[in-house]
């Protein structure tokens, strides 16, 4: 007596695996979307409180805390504060490209500079209890260059511990990553983002209020973003092949922040910051600290440069259509 196979619900031209395939891709999508949950939490719970607590530290003249990294009373402890804070956004940036991606990478690091950032005085309020004039706005430089060489280690961090560049086994090297940073295009992609995030700072920083001087950071990095891939893409002297790297713009938004300061000298002016600073009039990047743009350039270049690449890709269209 023969056996009757039992009737199977799967249509005869269905590949035998497909369903397997199938759940297997969901649990893989289940897991990295855990895992990426889990970075964040890990970011805003242990590694970003770690950091704010570094800031919490220092004080001003007055016993308060008006301060940033380096307007305060103790320079010794606001550089020491400046690196450890580096240091962990380096672990941050290594561990989030290490488990997930060069891009949750950027993300856990910024998440952990933003509690850092939130920690800090009101800019204003810092130049007022530092003595405001030309030296605090040269130290408010200096710090911004220190903190922006940390931003091109967390950057670095990314890419060099990238999980998905692994995979490839194409992770860049210490030498090609420099040499992105220095070519001709990479120059121009850099200037465009920084002018970009200075433009972006004036649309948002009305005061120098923490919220809203650290989303004007935000804003400024994905407009820079924007316009050094639309101008790395279009122009002749731009770099088409790396101009979708978050990588340039966000070296363009540090120099943002170097620049930002000497705003300051020409709005109020040297004489008016004391009197500007009282009144919460600071505006544009003259009220955006160094934290904030370091905060906004590792978590808003990735959606300014994939804007510019949504729009690039609908123009694209729009003429093959001609």
């Amino acid at each position: 007596m023969s056996s009757v196979p039992p009737a199977s619900s799967r249509s005869p031209g269905a590949p035998p695996q497909a369903d397997s395939i199938l759940q297997s891709e969901g649990v893989v999508a289940i897991r990295q979307s855990a895992v990426r949950w889990t970075l964040n939490i890990v970011a805003l719970i242990i590694l970003g409180p770690l950091a704010a607590m570094l800031v919490t530290r220092l004080v001003d003249r007055h016993g308060g805390h008006d301060v940033s990294l380096l307007l305060n009373t103790s320079l010794p402890g606001g550089l020491f504060a400046l690196t450890a804070i580096g240091a962990i956004g380096v672990v941050a940036a290594a561990l989030g490209a290490r488990i997930s991606s060069a891009q949750m990478g950027r993300t856990v690091a910024g998440l952990t500079v933003a509690w850092a950032a939130f920690s800090v005085g009101d800019l204003g309020d810092a130049l007022r209890a530092a003595g405001p004039g030309f030296p605090a706005v040269i130290t408010l430089v200096i710090e911004a260059a220190l903190l922006g060489v940390c931003g091109i280690a967390m950057l670095w961090a990314t890419v060099s511990m990238d999980r998905e560049a692994s995979k490839d086994g194409t992770p860049i090297s210490v030498g090609a990553f420099v040499a992105l940073l220095t070519s001709k295009g990479a120059m121009l992609g850099i200037v465009v983002a920084a002018a970009g995030a200075l433009v972006g700072s004036w649309l948002v920083a009305r005061d120098d209020l923490r919220g809203q001087a650290f989303f004007a950071g935000v804003l400024g990095a994905i407009l820079g973003a924007a316009a050094s891939r639309i101008t790395g893409t279009m122009l002749p002297g731009g770099d088409p092949a790396n101009a979708h790297r978050p990588e340039i713009p966000a070296v363009g938004v540090f120099l943002a922040g170097m620049i930002a300061p000497f705003v300051l000298v020409v709005v109020p002016g040297l004489g008016g910051i004391d009197e500007a600073a009282r009144g919460a009039q600071l505006t544009g990047p003259g009220a955006v600290s160094p934290l904030d743009w370091l905060g906004g350039a590792l978590l808003g270049t990735t959606i300014g440069i994939n804007w510019a690449g949504s729009l690039l890709e609908s123009s694209g269209n729009q003429s093959d259509k001609k």
